[in-house]
């Protein structure tokens, strides 16, 4: 339901919204569509090991909240610390995210990434690996959600790292 809730907001601010919330539409709407179909498979993997699909801490949710929004996903793991962090991060970083857009990108992903092993390690805490029943087995290889993923992903930082090259080449 709140992926739908998403889609809509963004497609309204895509449709409705002047300027510069278009393209803050557009990467969030773009990480959405990348992030459902993995975490449908992931949800169902857990589900079927006996983790609960509410249940907090889940690392896909926090490194997402990180990636699109300003340290949320901190909030969402309850660190406000870091989310304070990440605000003052993300006010330096907005000096250059003219000039090198790329490398604002790559310290999000960073976040992401930091956030979802803080929220894995409390999920390991909350739901010990090692007394949940092994996976079962999907008839869906486990590389097929995650190449699709990883296909919408490298197709927008193709378009990213272009827009730059043609950036710094009009100069």
């Amino acid at each position: 339901m709140a992926t739908l809730a998403v889609l809509i907001i963004t497609v309204a601010v895509m449709i409705f919204a002047p300027g510069d919330p278009r393209w803050l539409a557009i990467r969030v709407l773009v990480f959405f569509y990348s992030f459902a179909g993995l975490d449908a498979y992931l949800t169902a993997r857990e589900h079927n090991r006996g983790i609960e699909a509410e249940a907090p801490a889940n690392p896909r949710v926090a490194a997402l909240l990180n990636f699109t929004t300003s340290g949320f996903g901190y909030l969402y793991l309850g660190q406000k610390v870091g989310c304070l962090a990440v605000v003052v991060l993300g006010i330096i970083l907005r000096g250059i995210s003219e000039i090198v857009p790329l490398l604002v990108e790559a310290v999000l992903f960073a976040l992401a990434a930091h956030a979802a092993t803080m929220a894995k390690r409390e999920r390991d805490e909350s739901y010990p690996p090692d007394r949940l029943p092994p996976p079962v087995q999907s008839k869906l290889p486990a590389a097929v959600p995650y190449a699709v993923s990883g296909f919408v992903l490298l197709a927008y930082y193709g378009l990213v790292t272009f827009g730059q090259i043609m950036l710094l080449v009009q100069r």
